[in-house]
């Protein structure tokens, strides 16, 4: 019950109430007023019981107010410490770093004039062994070549010239090879266009192994579809050296995505490569892996906003591959990629030492193979003439090398 309210009726009562004529009296039901004036008694300690508990509670509240500053005031204090301290610290650290960095970089310093000074006496050693080698061998030669031969600078321009000769037709012979090698890549080239045209004109058979539906995309920009399948490998394909064989189990794996354009197929493919090797000949198995992307037009564009008939004229977009009734052949793209991810001359191992090329014998089978060591062309008449003078100058030549006079570098032990 509200004493105010009830308080605020007595109140209008005694206004509202008739007046005494000539007197400050008036009439009022009394049964009424005292009827009020009880339930104000009665609902008077009441409502002090509720004010002495509001003023209770303030003071509680400021005494929790008062707390509750106090602590913030404290953990501001602490804040402002830590932001000190952490100051502090960045300053330290970051004078530790300059010092670090200074002292690594005069460290480097030292280090690079060190191996400066390691590789100028390594180069200057080598240069006079060098020297000391290019003396003796032009020593050697004028020894070999005799007073007898001829002009030593007219032999050695003979042999020169022999050796540009022999260099010409190696050239030659190169020069034809990368020829040869260029026609194949431009005919591979051809071929895989032709079959990417034959691709997309054919009709397409959904239950072929490499033929793929993309129906279940619905044509929504952002649909996505993984497929994993195991085909036999078709045939041819590989290079002449190595391939995969027909038959062959290969593993394919497909990320098919759709845009605004088509389809976009992402995928890998793995599959057992047999060939020979490059060097020794022999058989050699190995696992390979390829990527490819390939970019798949709806019929009714190209990728440009072009019909297909009208990209026709672009020669770029030859090579350009559209879905036919949903579905895709992957062929093309798949023997495109495993050929292009082929080595050019795989070998058995890295270090295969081939075939003798005297002979023909496996090297690797017989590492101490070989043959008297070959002459060298520009020394061949040296050498026959060494051959033909030898038997008249064995005799003599004791007595010779006690006669004549020693030359300086002749010294064996200088040798």
């Amino acid at each position: 019950m509200d004493v105010q309210q009830k308080l605020d009726e007595i109140v209008t009562a005694v206004r509202s109430a008739k007046g005494m004529p000539m007197s400050a009296s008036c009439v009022i039901n009394r049964s009424e007023l005292l009827s009020r004036l009880d339930e104000v008694r009665q609902a008077l300690p009441g409502s002090l019981a509720e004010a002495r508990e509001v003023l209770g509670d303030r003071e509680q509240v400021v005494a929790e107010a008062q707390e509750e500053a106090r602590r913030i005031v404290e953990a501001a204090h602490a804040e402002r410490g830590s932001l000190v301290g952490t100051t502090e610290v960045v300053r330290q650290a970051r004078d530790e770093a300059a010092r670090i960095l200074d002292e690594a970089r005069r460290e480097a310093a030292e280090v690079r004039a060190e191996a400066d000074d390691y590789v100028d006496s390594k180069l200057a050693n080598f240069e006079v062994v060098l020297g000391k080698t290019i003396g003796s061998v032009d020593r050697g030669r004028a020894k070999l070549l005799g007073p007898d031969r001829g002009d030593p600078q007219e032999l050695l321009a003979q042999a020169d010239a022999y050796v540009d000769a022999q260099f010409g037709a190696i050239e030659a012979v190169l020069r034809k090879t990368l020829e040869a090698a260029r026609g194949r890549r431009t005919r591979l080239h051809r071929s895989s266009t032709v079959r990417k045209q034959i691709a997309l004109n054919a009709p397409l058979d959904h239950r072929a192994p490499l033929v793929f539906d993309t129906r279940e995309l619905g044509r929504r920009p952002g649909a996505l579809r993984r497929i994993s399948r195991t085909v036999e490998a078709p045939a041819d394909l590989g290079t002449e050296v190595i391939g995969v064989p027909q038959g062959a189990l290969m593993e394919v794996e497909l990320r098919m995505e759709s845009v605004m354009e088509g389809v976009l197929v992402t995928g890998t493919v793995r599959a057992p490569l047999a060939g020979e090797c490059v060097r020794c000949l022999e058989p050699l198995a190995r696992e390979g892996e390829a990527e490819f992307q390939e970019m798949f037009s709806y019929p009714e564009t190209d990728g440009h906003g072009r019909r297909p008939a009208d990209a026709v004229e672009d020669e770029g977009d030859e090579e350009a591959l559209f879905l036919q009734a949903d579905l895709f052949d992957l062929e093309p793209v798949l023997r495109d990629a495993v050929v292009l991810s082929l080595p050019l001359q795989p070998v058995c191992r890295e270090d295969c030492p081939g075939l003798c090329p005297e002979c023909g014998a496996l090297l690797a089978e017989d590492p101490g193979h070989r043959h008297d060591d070959a002459v060298d062309i520009r020394w061949a008449a040296l050498r026959e003439f060494a051959g033909t003078s030898g038997s008249g100058e064995s005799s003599g030549r004791q007595d010779m090398q006690e006669k004549a006079p020693r030359v300086r570098g002749d010294d064996p032990q200088e040798k």
